[in-house]
């Protein structure tokens, strides 16, 4: 695993921005905690099932994953850690305990489902089969993205906590889950292109104004312009409609 050691995965959410994934290494370690200091206390009691300290200590066991025994990913947006999802390895060897957390402004986008896909595809080349999570009952975001990725899963509950165990290796439903999640990604990552908010031209002659006018006009885009003679974007003037 000396390769997914080190290895660095970029991916597109479902609103077509893309989210790099990686190891934490022990640079990490000031951002990390930065990131986890930042959560709401809902976020911090879900993750934890209490209060830790955040400090160095805390954050020195998620960085530098061996694989083996322990694997950990954190999600970046922007060069900035806004995920960690991690796994380690239990008696059964076979078996791992998931969990894994995301900023509180940046729930709901989909990362907890990719950083659970590359989690689980690394488990699963160092021969561990299933995972298993504690959720606390109330944590219904958390009980759907582990029922959204696409593993066939159980779920036993017992004093206010749900394990939920599911086998990583893939299936054809969870292909296609998968599949379909990279579909809507990318379509979604396309969409500036092809259904642009603007328009900028450099350079525009009277006529090419006026055509642009009628284009403002039947469209919902900002259309900005110079003159002919302009080269500078920062001349550039809004069309009026």
């Amino acid at each position: 695993m000396a390769q997914a050691a080190t290895s660095v995965r970029d991916v597109i959410l479902r609103d077509g921005t893309t989210l790099r994934l990686r190891p934490p290494t022990a640079d990490d370690t000031d951002a990390l905690v930065d990131f986890l200091g930042g959560l709401s206390r809902e976020s911090v009691y879900y993750r934890f099932h209490g209060f830790p300290t955040v400090n160095e200590k805390l954050v020195s066991s998620f960085v530098d994953p061996d694989w083996h025994e322990r694997g950990h990913l954190v999600g970046e947006l922007g060069g900035r850690i806004i995920a960690l999802a991690s796994y380690v390895r239990l008696r059964d060897p076979t078996a791992a305990e998931v969990a894994f957390v995301v900023a509180d402004e940046l729930q709901r986008r989909g990362i907890g489902t990719r950083l659970l896909e590359q989690l689980a595809e690394r488990a699963g080349s160092v021969g561990i089969e299933r995972f298993v999570a504690e959720v606390l009952a109330d944590n219904s975001q958390m009980l759907h993205v582990f029922e959204a990725v696409g593993f066939e899963s159980t779920r036993t509950l017992e004093s206010g906590t749900v394990e939920v165990v599911f086998r990583i290796a893939p299936t054809e439903t969870y292909r296609e889950r998968v599949d379909e999640r990279d579909h809507l990604a990318a379509v979604a990552s396309l969409r500036p292109f092809f259904a642009p908010s603007s328009v900028a031209v450099l350079g525009a002659s009277r006529r090419a104004v006026g055509l642009l006018q009628g284009v403002a006009e039947r469209t919902s885009w900002r259309v900005r312009a110079a003159s002919p003679e302009s080269h500078d974007p920062r001349e550039m003037t809004e069309l009026a409609l």
